[in-house]
């Protein structure tokens, strides 16, 4: 009985072995990627709360995904990583909205300003940037000739959670960008111990992270991001 469970359990393991190196599908990969430069500035927690804009001048990237069989102008979400940087987990999320046909938007906001994570020292940079980086990025996507100006949302892991849940604050956004309108906010693990003048006026939704399940369309379709199936 043991030398068959043994057996059993080595033939279910090069089975699985074997579908995590298949080759990818044309599903599982993007129709079209971009890399946009978005102009931002690095503030100071004082420059951020104020509105100044005397900040430093910095480039960042957005990765720009599209879905295959697409057409027309498209829902978009801004995804935002975490203090360790970009990492598999943004890669997942950029798929799963793919495969349901939304374009992703992947902020860096580490690389263009020398960081490659600041898990280990929070304090070499502040959050409050990752919100401004939020509202520059909704300008270029808002602007894109693919993309619905109207159904651009922002998802945020930890630091970038912080963004996805305080870019909904009227007060940061008529200081920063008057322009911007999300149509959802979905953080994941945001820290909101902070309590801010005005922070419950907020410009639209915000969603619970744990509604957010990557095998369902629903929240997506509440959000206006879906308009069908």
């Amino acid at each position: 009985m043991t030398h068959a469970l043994r057996a059993a359990c080595l033939v279910l393991s090069l089975l699985w072995v074997k579908a995590a190196v298949a080759e990818p599908t044309v599903r599982d990969l993007a129709a079209r990627t971009e890399v946009h430069p978005i102009q931002t500035l690095t503030v100071s927690v004082r420059q951020f709360l104020t509105g100044d804009q005397d900040g430093k001048p910095v480039t960042i990237a957005g990765h720009l995904r599209f879905p295959q069989v697409a057409s027309g102008r498209l829902p978009a979400v801004i995804l935002q990583h975490g203090s360790s940087g970009s990492n598999a987990r943004d890669e997942l999320w950029a798929k799963t909205f793919n495969e349901i046909g939304i374009a992703t938007f992947l902020v860096d906001s580490f690389s263009g300003r020398g960081l490659v994570r600041t898990s280990t020292n929070l304090g070499q940079f502040n959050s409050y940037n990752v919100i401004l980086d939020a509202y520059r990025a909704f300008n270029v996507l808002a602007n894109h000739s693919r993309i619905d100006p109207a159904r651009i949302a922002i998802m945020g892991f930890s630091l970038g959670g912080v963004s996805a849940l305080y870019s909904s604050m009227r007060r940061f956004q008529q200081k920063w960008n008057p322009q911007v309108a999300f149509v959802a906010h979905i953080p994941f693990y945001a820290g909101c111990s902070a309590s801010y003048i005005g922070d419950t006026d907020v410009g639209t939704a915000l969603y619970d992270s744990s509604t957010a399940l990557p095998t369902t369309t629903r929240p997506w379709r509440h959000a206006g991001l879906i308009l069908n199936d």
